[in-house]
């Protein structure tokens, strides 16, 4: 379970375009060691919270992946991509002004 949940940050679509950005294998190895520590498989808190952080780090590069899904890690996912947009908004003002 840890393996095929993290692997959103190695493989596939969602985090391609970061993953040339930031160094990702910290990120998935911090996923794996939490996904481990979870109780029980699913939607589980310590992971999302780990996926998130890399998130962030990818919107700090200016890309601004939507991984949140009804499946994966499905709370505040309108609240994330709007800080997404907006913090990509002011960065893109924030360049025009340098």
């Amino acid at each position: 379970w840890a393996i095929s949940s993290c692997s959103i940050i190695t493989n596939g679509e969602v985090f391609k375009e970061c993953r040339s950005l930031v160094d990702y294998k910290s990120y998935y190895d911090e996923c794996l060691s939490a996904a481990c520590s979870c109780e029980t498989g699913g939607d589980c808190a310590c992971l999302c919270t780990i996926v998130e952080s890399f998130a962030v780090a990818c919107n700090k590069q200016g890309s601004c992946p939507k991984w949140r899904s009804n499946y994966f890690c499905r709370q505040f996912i309108a609240f994330f991509e709007e800080i997404c947009i907006n913090f990509n908004l002011i960065l893109n003002f924030l360049k025009k002004l340098a």
